[in-house]
């Protein structure tokens, strides 16, 4: 199972929890009756109902099959979420009300109660979803860092840092124009993202024609990640080339580089919020991605970083000697 995957998995459990707890909260309310035996219907009435919206959010909506949709305007794509969000708590309360709570339908009131109960579940979800769209801006180490004042005070860290820079951008944006140059790195970094955060790597910034990916650097160097994340984008990239060929006549080129070590992480800014890495770190990781075009490589790890790693068979790293990069007093 992919990083991504158990990534999904722990957002679905912390949702159906909180769906549960927001069940219990739910039933002084609307229930005359309160014993243990009504309030576990109730917690389960919550958890069946944020099981299905937030199985479909994360693993659907999320998930391979919707990319198109997530390529849309925002507009068409809060629409779309919109109705089949009302259609799934339409179908957890119509479960909820043939196994938890039997003869619902059948008082008087039941369209009334079913109305109200939709009308509420559809509130705690606008809350839940906003909370998985923010995540998804800054990211949700971020946001849990930001919330819990993780780097309010800077901490020192070890993080793995890849650089990937999409190559001859400059004779992209004079072929395409500007416009045109923008839709194909935006549709080779939307690709990017699936593979980094299959394996667990988080999208730190995007600088024009650059993105900037990190992990640990344990968990960067276990079983290699790092170094099979970039041969995966590779792979995307190539399956996808007669996608690009069609729209945009060629398949984008990028290079790549690797380093780890030690940074400065802290919270920064105030109008916007951002957690900020310093240190040589990172930017030694900057400049061997500006090696590459030097030493003629897609790929260029230091020996820093490969020193530390297990590289699985499949694997050769070969040696390309010594450099001075550029800010730094040693090779």
């Amino acid at each position: 199972m992919d990083e991504r995957n158990n990534i999904r998995l722990r957002q679905l459990a912390t949702m159906v929890c909180v769906g549960a707890g927001v069940g219990l909260v739910y039933m002084p309310f609307v229930s005359e009756i309160v014993s243990g035996d009504v309030a576990l219907r109730f917690a389960a009435q919550g958890a069946l109902v944020t099981f299905l919206l937030f199985g479909f959010e994360v693993f659907v909506a999320q998930g391979p099959m919707s990319e198109p949709l997530r390529r849309l305007p925002f507009v068409p794509v809060f629409i779309i979420k919109t109705l089949i969000t009302t259609a799934l708590i339409v179908i957890a309360f119509g479960i909820g009300g043939l196994f938890l709570f039997p003869g619902r339908f059948a008082v008087e009131t039941s369209f009334a109660d079913l109305a109200r109960d939709i009308g509420f579940s559809l509130t705690v979800s606008a809350a839940l979803q906003f909370v998985l769209m923010v995540s998804a801006v800054v990211g949700g180490r971020v946001l849990t860092n930001i919330v819990l004042g993780r780097y309010h005070r800077p901490l020192a860290e070890e993080r793995l840092f890849m650089f990937l820079d999409v190559t001859g951008s400059t004779a992209l944006a004079e072929r395409f124009g500007g416009i045109g140059a923008y839709s194909m790195i935006s549709r080779l970094f939307f690709d990017v993202a699936q593979e980094t955060a299959r394996y667990g790597g988080e999208t730190h910034e995007y600088i024009g024609d650059e993105v900037v990916v990190t992990w640990p650097l344990e968990q960067g160097l276990q079983e290699a990640r790092c170094v099979k994340c970039y041969f995966a984008i590779c792979d995307r990239i190539a399956s996808r080339a007669a996608r690009y060929e069609r729209d945009f006549g060629l398949v984008p080129e990028f290079r790549v580089s690797l380093h780890g070590g030690p940074i400065v992480a802290g919270q920064c800014g105030d109008d916007k919020i951002e957690i900020v890495y310093f240190g040589d770190t990172i930017n030694t990781a900057a400049r061997l991605q500006e090696a590459c075009k030097d030493f003629e490589r897609s790929l260029l790890i230091s020996g820093e970083l490969l020193r530390q790693m297990a590289l699985p068979p499949e694997y050769t790293a070969l040696s390309v000697g010594k450099t001075q990069l550029r800010g730094r007093e040693s090779e």
